[in-house]
């Protein structure tokens, strides 16, 4: 059975994240970042840079004004994450990941719905990602109505793409 928790800091303030609680989304986030890059879409140096800079404090702080999502199993292990930050103009939608093994389940489908919700629930009319460049997470979010802005990121290690909500 699947726990969906929800932290959600962008209005009122309900929240932080345990520490505990930050340790294992990190660890999700650091882990699917490895095993995505088997077909070595980034150098080794870029995959040690995506995943170094997962940090549990940097989880943290991403969430203290935040909307975040967390899917936990029976023995309470992070099995799939996502989140929503406001970000200079817009609001982003940030480290959606499913654990491999809990995959093909629907669960980053309900996760993006749940955020997605929130923002509507705010009178946000899009959303912007930054979507890693594997094909499979490509493919998601353009299945999901995301599309490309064309925008680089500062290391050009993401594309950037948009959704009418």
């Amino acid at each position: 059975m699947i726990k969906v928790n929800i932290i959600d800091n962008l209005g009122k303030k309900t929240r932080e994240l345990s520490d505990k609680e930050a340790e294992k989304i990190s660890k999700l986030i650091r882990s699917t970042n490895l095993k995505e890059n088997k077909d070595s879409t980034y150098t080794e140096e870029e995959i040690k840079y995506l995943t170094e800079s997962r940090t549990p404090e940097m989880v943290k702080k991403r969430t203290k004004e935040g909307f975040v999502v967390f899917l936990t199993n029976e023995d309470d292990e992070v099995v799939g994450c996502g989140m929503v930050v406001h970000w200079k103009d817009h609001y982003e939608g940030k480290y959606l990941r499913v654990r491999d093994d809990y995959r093909k389940q629907g669960l980053g489908r309900q996760i993006c719905e749940l955020r997605e919700k929130k923002l509507k629930e705010l009178g946000v009319k899009e959303v912007y990602i930054q979507s890693l460049k594997f094909e499979n997470t490509i493919n998601f979010n353009k299945k999901r109505g995301f599309v490309e802005t064309g925008e680089k990121t500062p290391k050009n290690l993401a594309i950037i793409m948009k959704k009418k909500l």
